[in-house]
């Protein structure tokens, strides 16, 4: 059966592997074996990922709703750049040094995503711990109901 295969060679490990005459027709010539040597490849790297990728909006959106941003300046030990929570880098511009590990930044209306200057406060984590719950939702409804007022 293996005579009705067309035989190509994979541009990342250079190994022989086959494919229906079809697949040819229906996606273009294939250009690798696997998914596995599809993803370790420069080439098709550079051409979908980062900017490149129509998806790419220049942050990423954490589970938790926080917005990250990447900091081509520190990067891990593999070379990858690090992401950091974009409101931690707008409150250090507007305090002119970095945040120390004891400091967060609390979101007053609540909405992890607007990073305004005037929607962040910084605190001590333990007092922001120490604030309880149900006083910061309270104040971030009437902040949110307030807001929808003027706008």
């Amino acid at each position: 059966m293996i005579s009705s295969k067309i035989k190509y060679k994979c541009i990342e490990c250079k190994e022989d592997f086959f494919r229906f005459p079809s697949y040819e027709r229906n996606h273009g010539k294939p250009k690798y074996c696997s998914h596995k040597c599809k993803s370790k490849s420069t080439l098709w790297r550079e051409k979908y990922t980062g900017k490149n990728n129509s998806n790419y909006k220049g942050y990423k959106t954490t589970v938790r709703g926080y917005i990250m941003i990447r900091d081509i300046n520190s990067k891990y030990s593999n070379g990858e750049s690090k992401y950091i929570f974009e409101h931690r880098i707008v409150a250090e511009k507007m305090i002119g040094r970095k945040l120390d590990k004891e400091e967060v930044v609390h979101h007053l209306n609540g909405i992890r995503t607007d990073n305004r200057p005037e929607n962040l406060k910084i605190m001590l984590k333990n007092y922001h711990d120490s604030l309880g719950r149900t006083y910061i939702y309270i104040l971030q409804e009437r902040i949110r109901h307030l807001e929808k007022l003027i706008n």
